[in-house]
């Protein structure tokens, strides 16, 4: 059973989802109320986000506790980054994504979601100016709704709350952003990135 849950982020096609589904409800009620797998129901009961639909919220906390919602800036292009500060490419964009939440934060904010343990996001020293959240289960919920398999990952949200793109940057989920919002510094770290392949 763990097993399947390890693998649901991987292969959530519907059939692939139904057929789990249909295995577990065989499953003795004391088992599926182990920790680990309530962790991982997550990623067999969310439905997937997908671009063009509304945006699924949730509820998330900074470092002094204050509770906080996805949805809450309306009215924006919310740009959400699921990451952690073990992740090497994560930490290379930091920089970037703290530059171009600067120039164009009028029009623009920038969620963190951390995938770290919480005692680790805390302990973290290089604290952004943006948004920086965690939901005390390491975005277990909302890494299952947008389809989480690799980080950094990127959902970027209009105004009125509907999803535009998800996908990492190396996937060109930069090179449609550029198009909404223009960003010079941003096109060349992208350049960069891509003659270091």
């Amino acid at each position: 059973l763990c097993e399947m849950y390890q693998m649901a982020p991987y292969v959530r096609t519907s059939g692939v989802i139904d057929k789990v589904r249909e295995i577990i409800k065989k499953f003795p009620q004391e088992v599926m109320n182990h920790p680990y797998v309530e962790k991982m129901k997550p990623w067999i009961t969310n439905e997937l986000v997908k671009v063009g639909e509304q945006m699924q919220d949730y509820t998330l906390f900074d470092r002094k506790g204050k509770k906080h919602h996805l949805s809450e800036f309306k009215g924006k292009y919310t740009l959400i980054e699921f990451t952690s500060r073990f992740c090497g490419p994560c930490m290379a964009i930091k920089p970037t994504l703290e530059s171009l939440y600067q120039k164009h934060k009028e029009k623009l904010e920038l969620i963190a979601v951390s995938q770290d343990l919480e005692q680790f996001w805390m302990e973290d020293e290089n604290q952004a100016s943006y948004h920086e959240w965690n939901d005390h289960e390491r975005g277990v919920n909302p890494s299952a709704a947008y389809g989480v398999t690799a980080i950094p990952t990127f959902v970027l949200v209009d105004p009125n709350g509907k999803v535009l793109n998800i996908g990492t940057a190396s996937g060109g989920f930069f090179e449609s952003f550029l198009k909404i919002i223009p960003d010079e510094e941003l096109e060349q770290f992208m350049k960069e990135m891509h003659n270091h392949k």
